[in-house]
């Protein structure tokens, strides 16, 4: 059917975000037959969480964020998102009680040095597009749920990318795949991003991995380079892809000295953790580095490491993050005494550079007086992780399956037998909340200021 002639590929009604300036447009662009045919699968359809009535939710927690009494900082960011990047490649942040994967990203371990770190961020799901919504979308979708492919695809979102531009910054997404590659460039443009550098763009083949896209040292040197005629400020992110099967690194890139000298998810994190080093090296010469804002953090953790100490529900989903602010305005230091989810990233930028205007966003400010946990789904069940458990919940939300001492078992070999029942209650019911308010707002199109004020003006009327 209709598709691409050089990709082969079909078009999806994510597509649709290519072609518009604003999301309820998409409506427009698509018709009905091509609609009814791609979405006959109802697997992207979210159902509501009836667990507390409306005035208790509203009491439970709120999706409504303060400007900012601050002048905003106009600051550029660059946040870095590395392809199966998790917590345990980085020597001072893995909690895994072996040290097999030490020292094979000095780079980025130094940087870690110089910077403001949680190393308690923990992925939403498992794939690239749940990571890169929550980053970048500021919402969670948990499998089989794919946002730009659901029935959702045109609310209208408070995104970070959205967001600053309504402050003058303008926008870019680099990611070196293919259009279409799990969907992430429809992504990068349903969230606001104005310019998507993708293979294509990139327009050099010679940089071409023979799999998925662009190598990472290209496309990190295409983008310090790039961002230079950006307007600042900017707002940019960049998509690393090395770190993914079948584990490609060019052979320039890869000296004798590297450990695995074999395709391997070890030799592609030394390889990007050379090719970040190479773009910092770039960055650093450019006029705007000195007033950027870097973040480093991953998409989900590496599936690759079966049967290892590694390969455990909580270790796996490790991820870091990383405040390096080249001008020494953020004090380096490591935060201990709380947790972060994935789409916690956005109010916390947004409070670093004191964006000015409300807006609606379902994570928490990291440095927020608030509740810190993090959510994920896998196995059909969801978890809620904390600093001293992971609770499991059932599919509903509605009972508590199991609970892991995850502060003495990191590695969650057994439920715990005794555990303190009202924190765990405790933090399922804050789980319970945030399922409610993120299905109710997303069903419902309330994940931007304007729509929420919109309905609750028309709720007021009836």
């Amino acid at each position: 059917m209709r598709g691409f002639v050089v990709s082969g590929k079909p078009l999806s009604i994510g597509d649709a975000v290519l072609y518009i300036d604003r999301a309820p447009q998409v409506d427009v662009v698509l018709n009905s037959p091509f609609c009814l045919l791609r979405s006959l699968n109802k697997h992207d359809e979210l159902h509501r969480f009836d667990c507390f009535p409306a005035a208790e939710l509203a009491a439970r927690r709120t999706s409504l964020h303060r400007g900012s009494a601050l002048p905003p900082a106009n600051r550029n960011v660059v946040v870095i998102t590395i392809e199966s990047g998790n917590a345990i490649w980085y020597d001072g942040l893995c909690a895994a009680p072996n040290d097999d994967l030490r020292g094979f990203v000095p780079f980025l371990d130094s940087i870690a040095s110089q910077s403001l770190v949680c190393p308690r961020l923990f992925a939403t799901g498992v794939r690239s597009v749940e990571g890169l919504s929550a980053i970048f979308g500021g919402f969670p979708t948990f499998a089989p749920m794919s946002y730009v492919l659901s029935p959702y695809n045109g609310n209208t979102l408070d995104t970070p990318a959205h967001l600053l531009r309504r402050i003058g910054y303008s926008t870019v997404f680099y990611y070196g795949c293919n259009h279409g590659s799990y969907h992430l460039d429809q992504l990068a443009h349903a969230v606001g991003f104005e310019r998507v550098v993708d293979r294509a763009a990139f327009g050099d083949d010679t940089a071409y991995d023979g799999h998925w896209g662009i190598f990472d040292h290209a496309m990190g040197a295409y983008a310090a380079e790039d961002l230079s005629r950006m307007k600042e400020p900017f707002f940019a992110g960049w998509f690393t892809l090395s770190p993914h099967a079948p584990f490609v690194a060019p052979e320039a890139w890869v000296p004798e000295s590297f450990r695995n000298a074999e395709p391997s998810p070890q030799r592609s994190m030394a390889y990007t953790d050379r090719a970040i080093r190479h773009f910092f090296e770039k960055a650093r010469r450019q006029p705007w580095f000195e007033r950027t804002l870097f973040v480093i953090t991953a998409d989900h953790g590496c599936r690759d490491l079966r049967n290892t100490p590694y390969d455990t529900p909580y270790l796996k989903y490790q991820l870091p993050f990383i405040l390096y602010a080249p001008d020494g305005s953020i004090a380096p230091g490591r935060i201990d005494d709380r947790v972060m989810a994935q789409f916690d990233i956005q109010p916390t930028l947004l409070g670093l550079l004191h964006y000015p205007h409300d807006y609606v966003a379902l994570g928490t400010d990291l440095f927020a007086d608030a509740e810190h946990y993090a959510i994920s789904f896998a196995d059909n069940q969801y978890r809620i992780t904390g600093l001293r458990y992971a609770v499991l919940l059932s599919p509903d939300a509605s009972r508590i399956t199991a609970v892991y001492d995850i502060a003495n078992d990191p590695c969650m070999t057994a439920p715990a037998d005794r555990y303190d029942a009202a924190e765990a209650e405790r933090m399922a019911d804050w789980g319970r909340a945030l399922l409610q308010d993120y299905a109710d707002r997303m069903i419902d199109d309330r994940l931007s200021l304007d729509r929420d004020r919109k309905r609750s003006d028309r709720s007021a009327r009836d």
